[in-house]
Protein backbone atom coordinates (compact mmCIF):
# COMPACT_ATOMS: atom_id res chain seq x y z
CA UNK A 1 0.00 0.00 0.00
CA UNK A 2 2.88 2.43 0.34
CA UNK A 3 3.41 4.88 -2.55
CA UNK A 4 -0.62 4.22 -3.78
CA UNK A 5 -2.59 7.42 -4.01
CA UNK A 6 -5.27 8.40 -1.61
CA UNK A 7 -8.22 6.66 -1.74
CA UNK A 8 -12.10 7.40 -0.49
CA UNK A 9 -12.39 5.16 1.86
CA UNK A 10 -8.94 5.79 4.01
CA UNK A 11 -9.95 9.56 3.91
CA UNK A 12 -13.47 9.58 4.83
CA UNK A 13 -11.99 7.47 8.17
CA UNK A 14 -9.29 10.40 9.07
CA UNK A 15 -12.09 12.79 8.91
CA UNK A 16 -14.73 11.15 10.90
CA UNK A 17 -11.42 10.89 13.22
CA UNK A 18 -10.68 14.50 13.09
CA UNK A 19 -14.72 15.19 13.93
CA UNK A 20 -15.42 12.15 16.57
CA UNK A 21 -12.27 13.79 18.77
CA UNK A 22 -12.67 17.21 17.63
CA UNK A 23 -9.20 18.05 16.24
CA UNK A 24 -7.73 19.41 13.07
CA UNK A 25 -5.74 16.95 11.86
CA UNK A 26 -5.99 13.37 11.36
CA UNK A 27 -3.59 10.73 9.54
CA UNK A 28 -3.40 7.45 8.55
CA UNK A 29 0.53 6.57 8.33
CA UNK A 30 2.40 3.69 8.06
CA UNK A 31 6.23 3.27 8.78
CA UNK A 32 8.71 1.67 6.77
CA UNK A 33 12.35 1.32 7.43
CA UNK A 34 13.35 5.18 6.76
CA UNK A 35 10.16 6.98 6.37
CA UNK A 36 6.23 7.36 7.32
CA UNK A 37 4.11 7.22 4.44
CA UNK A 38 0.67 9.17 4.83
CA UNK A 39 -1.56 6.98 3.11
CA UNK A 40 -4.54 9.79 4.28
CA UNK A 41 -5.01 12.82 6.03
CA UNK A 42 -7.56 15.51 7.13
CA UNK A 43 -6.26 19.02 7.73
CA UNK A 44 -3.12 19.43 5.79
CA UNK A 45 -1.48 17.49 2.50
CA UNK A 46 1.59 15.24 3.92
CA UNK A 47 2.98 12.74 1.36
CA UNK A 48 5.43 11.17 3.42
CA UNK A 49 7.69 12.42 6.54
CA UNK A 50 11.73 11.09 7.28
CA UNK A 51 10.90 8.85 10.09
CA UNK A 52 12.93 10.48 12.85
CA UNK A 53 10.28 13.14 12.14
CA UNK A 54 7.52 11.29 13.16
CA UNK A 55 5.61 11.10 15.87
CA UNK A 56 4.21 7.57 14.45
CA UNK A 57 7.33 6.33 14.15
CA UNK A 58 7.22 6.34 18.16
CA UNK A 59 3.91 4.94 18.35
CA UNK A 60 4.34 1.78 16.52
CA UNK A 61 6.91 0.86 19.70
CA UNK A 62 3.98 -0.10 21.96
CA UNK A 63 0.91 -2.09 21.52
CA UNK A 64 -1.30 0.63 23.04
CA UNK A 65 -2.68 3.88 22.29
CA UNK A 66 -0.28 6.87 22.04
CA UNK A 67 -1.02 9.86 23.73
CA UNK A 68 1.26 12.98 23.61
CA UNK A 69 -0.42 16.21 25.73
CA UNK A 70 1.92 18.61 24.96
CA UNK A 71 4.69 17.96 22.03
CA UNK A 72 6.87 20.49 23.10
CA UNK A 73 7.22 18.91 26.65
CA UNK A 74 8.29 15.24 25.47
CA UNK A 75 12.18 15.62 24.55
CA UNK A 76 11.22 13.01 21.92
CA UNK A 77 9.21 15.57 19.85
CA UNK A 78 10.18 18.62 21.29
CA UNK A 79 12.23 19.16 17.99
CA UNK A 80 10.08 17.42 15.10
CA UNK A 81 9.62 19.05 12.25
CA UNK A 82 5.83 19.07 12.75
CA UNK A 83 6.27 20.92 16.16
CA UNK A 84 8.85 23.32 15.39
CA UNK A 85 7.79 24.47 12.20
CA UNK A 86 3.87 25.72 11.10
CA UNK A 87 1.13 24.50 11.84
CA UNK A 88 3.28 23.41 15.41
CA UNK A 89 1.16 20.77 16.45
CA UNK A 90 0.83 20.56 20.31
CA UNK A 91 -0.93 17.42 20.96
CA UNK A 92 -1.07 13.69 19.41
CA UNK A 93 -2.84 11.11 20.01
CA UNK A 94 -2.78 7.47 18.04
CA UNK A 95 -3.96 4.27 18.02
CA UNK A 96 -1.58 1.26 16.10
CA UNK A 97 -2.10 -0.28 12.85
CA UNK A 98 -1.95 -3.78 14.12
CA UNK A 99 -1.67 -6.39 11.54
CA UNK A 100 -3.89 -9.68 11.63
CA UNK A 101 0.10 -11.47 12.83
CA UNK A 102 0.20 -8.85 15.53
CA UNK A 103 2.73 -6.20 14.14
CA UNK A 104 1.99 -2.87 14.11
CA UNK A 105 2.92 -1.03 10.77
CA UNK A 106 1.47 2.24 11.21
CA UNK A 107 -0.78 4.54 13.31
CA UNK A 108 -4.28 6.08 13.03
CA UNK A 109 -3.43 9.56 15.02
CA UNK A 110 -5.22 12.61 15.39
CA UNK A 111 -3.45 16.18 16.04
CA UNK A 112 -4.23 19.42 17.60
CA UNK A 113 -2.41 23.12 17.30
CA UNK A 114 -3.15 23.30 21.41
CA UNK A 115 -2.23 21.15 24.53
CA UNK A 116 -4.56 18.27 25.47
CA UNK A 117 -5.83 15.00 25.37
CA UNK A 118 -8.86 12.82 24.75
CA UNK A 119 -11.93 11.63 26.58
CA UNK A 120 -12.43 8.21 27.26
CA UNK A 121 -14.81 7.81 24.80
CA UNK A 122 -13.00 9.24 21.79
CA UNK A 123 -10.13 7.21 22.50
CA UNK A 124 -12.44 3.82 22.53
CA UNK A 125 -14.03 5.43 18.91
CA UNK A 126 -10.14 6.06 17.58
CA UNK A 127 -9.32 2.41 18.39
CA UNK A 128 -12.40 1.29 16.50
CA UNK A 129 -11.33 3.38 13.41
CA UNK A 130 -8.02 2.11 13.55
CA UNK A 131 -9.39 -1.46 13.53
CA UNK A 132 -11.56 -0.23 10.54
CA UNK A 133 -8.14 0.98 8.85
CA UNK A 134 -6.92 -2.50 9.52
CA UNK A 135 -9.40 -4.01 7.70
CA UNK A 136 -9.36 -2.21 4.78
CA UNK A 137 -5.63 -2.64 4.19
CA UNK A 138 -5.72 -6.31 4.80
CA UNK A 139 -9.02 -6.22 1.81
CA UNK A 140 -6.40 -4.80 -0.30
CA UNK A 141 -3.39 -7.11 0.38
CA UNK A 142 -6.06 -10.18 -0.22
CA UNK A 143 -7.27 -8.73 -3.44
CA UNK A 144 -3.66 -7.89 -4.99
CA UNK A 145 -2.86 -11.10 -3.68
CA UNK A 146 -6.17 -12.55 -5.22
CA UNK A 147 -5.01 -10.52 -8.66
CA UNK A 148 -1.67 -12.35 -8.45
CA UNK A 149 -2.93 -15.63 -8.13
CA UNK A 150 -5.16 -15.37 -11.00
CA UNK A 151 -2.72 -14.57 -13.36
CA UNK A 152 -0.21 -16.80 -12.09
CA UNK A 153 -3.24 -19.92 -12.73
CA UNK A 154 -4.07 -18.15 -16.00
CA UNK A 155 -0.01 -18.20 -17.17
CA UNK A 156 0.22 -21.83 -15.56
CA UNK A 157 -3.22 -22.97 -17.76
CA UNK A 158 -2.30 -21.48 -21.00
CA UNK A 159 1.87 -21.65 -20.95
CA UNK A 160 4.64 -24.58 -21.70
CA UNK A 161 6.44 -24.40 -18.69
CA UNK A 162 9.66 -25.76 -20.24
CA UNK A 163 9.55 -23.17 -23.35
CA UNK A 164 7.60 -20.36 -22.02
CA UNK A 165 5.72 -20.62 -25.24
CA UNK A 166 1.91 -20.92 -25.51
CA UNK A 167 0.90 -24.76 -24.87
CA UNK A 168 -1.05 -26.87 -27.02
CA UNK A 169 -4.46 -26.28 -25.73
CA UNK A 170 -4.14 -22.34 -26.00
CA UNK A 171 -2.14 -22.23 -29.01
CA UNK A 172 -5.06 -24.46 -30.43
CA UNK A 173 -7.51 -22.26 -29.05
CA UNK A 174 -5.72 -19.10 -30.58
CA UNK A 175 -5.73 -20.86 -33.78
CA UNK A 176 -9.49 -21.48 -33.95
CA UNK A 177 -10.24 -17.73 -32.96
CA UNK A 178 -7.89 -16.23 -35.47
CA UNK A 179 -9.04 -18.76 -38.38
CA UNK A 180 -12.61 -17.35 -37.17
CA UNK A 181 -11.26 -13.81 -37.41
CA UNK A 182 -10.04 -14.23 -40.69
CA UNK A 183 -12.43 -15.67 -42.47
CA UNK A 184 -15.15 -12.89 -41.01
CA UNK A 185 -12.86 -10.26 -42.33
CA UNK A 186 -11.61 -12.36 -45.18
CA UNK A 187 -8.08 -11.84 -44.53
CA UNK A 188 -4.88 -14.24 -44.89
CA UNK A 189 -3.60 -16.29 -41.67
CA UNK A 190 -0.43 -17.68 -42.45
CA UNK A 191 0.96 -20.68 -39.77
CA UNK A 192 4.38 -22.31 -39.46
CA UNK A 193 5.59 -25.03 -37.77
CA UNK A 194 8.99 -26.63 -37.03
CA UNK A 195 10.29 -29.60 -35.90
CA UNK A 196 13.60 -30.24 -34.53
CA UNK A 197 15.22 -33.04 -36.61
CA UNK A 198 16.69 -35.79 -34.57
CA UNK A 199 15.58 -34.56 -31.16
CA UNK A 200 15.34 -38.75 -30.09
CA UNK A 201 19.40 -38.41 -30.19
CA UNK A 202 19.85 -35.52 -27.98
CA UNK A 203 18.10 -37.47 -25.36
CA UNK A 204 19.48 -40.48 -25.36
CA UNK A 205 22.76 -39.30 -26.40
CA UNK A 206 22.99 -36.71 -23.64
CA UNK A 207 20.48 -37.10 -21.38
CA UNK A 208 16.68 -35.64 -21.12
CA UNK A 209 18.80 -32.59 -19.12
CA UNK A 210 20.39 -31.43 -21.96
CA UNK A 211 17.05 -32.53 -24.28
CA UNK A 212 15.22 -29.62 -21.71
CA UNK A 213 17.67 -27.42 -22.44
CA UNK A 214 17.20 -27.22 -26.13
CA UNK A 215 13.77 -27.17 -25.89
CA UNK A 216 13.78 -23.87 -23.33
CA UNK A 217 16.46 -22.54 -26.06
CA UNK A 218 14.60 -23.10 -29.07
CA UNK A 219 11.58 -21.49 -26.94
CA UNK A 220 13.51 -18.02 -26.43
CA UNK A 221 14.21 -18.19 -29.83
CA UNK A 222 11.26 -18.19 -31.10
CA UNK A 223 10.18 -15.60 -28.01
CA UNK A 224 12.44 -13.11 -29.36
CA UNK A 225 11.61 -13.89 -32.92
CA UNK A 226 8.55 -13.33 -32.92
CA UNK A 227 6.26 -10.20 -33.44
CA UNK A 228 3.68 -8.83 -30.68
CA UNK A 229 0.83 -9.78 -33.07
CA UNK A 230 1.98 -13.22 -33.34
CA UNK A 231 1.70 -15.96 -31.63
CA UNK A 232 4.23 -19.03 -30.64
CA UNK A 233 3.32 -22.22 -29.43
CA UNK A 234 4.29 -25.65 -28.67
CA UNK A 235 2.31 -28.26 -30.73
CA UNK A 236 4.10 -31.50 -29.67
CA UNK A 237 4.43 -32.82 -26.38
Amino acid sequence: ILDTPACEDFSFITELAARVCDTPYAFVSLVDADRVWIKACTGMQVGELPRGDSYCALAVQGDAATEIADLTEDHRTANMKLTVDAPHMRMYSSVPLTSSDGYAIGTLCVMDTKPGGLDDEQRSILVRLARQVMALIELRASERNLGETVRELEMLATTDELTGLHNRRSLLQRLRFETARAKRFRAPLSVVMIDLDHFKRVNDRHGHAVGDQVLADVGQLLRDSVRVIDIAGRYGD
